[in-house]
């Protein structure tokens, strides 16, 4: 079978924290060029039983790089793993603290506790498994100590009293959970007993209320255009008998189109004044009418255009 091999460290947490402490010892002994510090360099032999350099490497190799004194240094696969293994050992902490929330995948059944406050230990990063559905039963997978770990409080899961997991909140489908945990076996360690302290309806966001709509503006009206309105229906009434229909003239009336009243203050005065004939004030500008004043605008913005 081809693929990525995947471990997983299923021992008491004291050796994985034993383990993660002499692996990183190993890291920070080894000088990646090839060489130790001398406080961790085995024996070796004497020079003289040492091979020498040239007869390991063939002489074309040695021609393409006579400035090296040892080209396989970094061609070793143990080295290599080794370094693998500190650059993980660096680098997985930060890693592990992208997420400090407790979460549950219902599908694979993996609790992940990437905070947990472990009294005399320090704060670690822990991976179970769903290994029992009854009695449910978690099994620990993983976990890891971080070096430089967030700052825990009362909503953290921790354990107490020496052997009880506790999980504030751990979202499980659509609740919220506040969970205890019991060891109920060290080889492998299994968290069973299972007490549900609280249970909590994961809150649904709650839908934007919908827009009013927008009223359509009522257009103002226009002054001028309202005068034309109304001095059109007074000169019907009064005015088109006499003047014509157009304001052309007729035969009682001469046109208003030509008038010699061609100033808009000449003609209202004309018209508020004499007309209609014989009836002159049944268009003059009042405080309560103002036909003389529209008749004229007619007249000038309408019949003259």
């Amino acid at each position: 079978m081809t693929g990525t091999r995947r471990y997983l460290i299923r021992a008491p947490l004291s050796q994985i924290v034993a383990i993660h402490a002499r692996l990183m010892r190993f890291c920070s002994g080894n000088r990646f060029d090839g060489t130790r510090d001398e406080a961790t360099e085995p024996a070796r032999l004497p020079s003289k039983l040492q091979p020498r350099v040239h007869d390991l490497i063939p002489d074309s190799r040695m021609a393409r790089h006579p400035q090296e004194e040892n080209p396989m240094t970094l061609h070793s696969p143990g080295l290599l793993r080794s370094l693998v293994v500190c650059l993980w050992l660096i680098f997985l902490p930060s890693v592990l603290q992208a997420q400090t929330s407790p979460s549950f995948d219902g599908t694979t059944g993996v609790l992940r506790l990437p905070v947990v406050d472990v009294p005399g230990t320090g704060v670690v990063n822990a991976t179970l498994g769903l290994s029992s559905q009854n009695p449910i039963q978690f099994t620990l997978q993983s976990a890891s100590v971080l070096t430089s770990p967030p700052a825990v409080d009362n909503g953290t899961p921790r354990v107490v009293n020496g052997n009880t997991l506790y999980i504030p909140r751990v979202q499980v489908g659509s609740e919220f959970y506040e969970l205890n945990m019991g060891v109920v076996s060290g080889d492998p360690i299994i968290f069973g007993n299972l007490q549900v302290v609280s249970v909590v309806p994961a809150a649904t966001p709650t839908p934007s209320p919908t827009p009013a709509p927008t009223p359509t503006p009522t257009p103002t009206p226009d002054p001028a255009a309202a005068s034309n309105a109304r001095g059109q229906t007074q000169y019907a009434a009064q005015c088109a008998s006499c003047h014509g229909s157009n304001g052309q003239g007729g035969a009682l009336g001469p046109s208003v189109v030509d008038s010699a009243f061609t100033s808009f203050a000449t003609l209202r005065t004309k018209i508020s004044t004499t007309m209609p004939q014989g009836n002159p004030s049944a268009c003059a500008d009042t405080a309560s009418s103002t036909c003389a004043t529209d008749v004229a605008n007619y007249i000038i913005n309408v019949l003259r255009k």
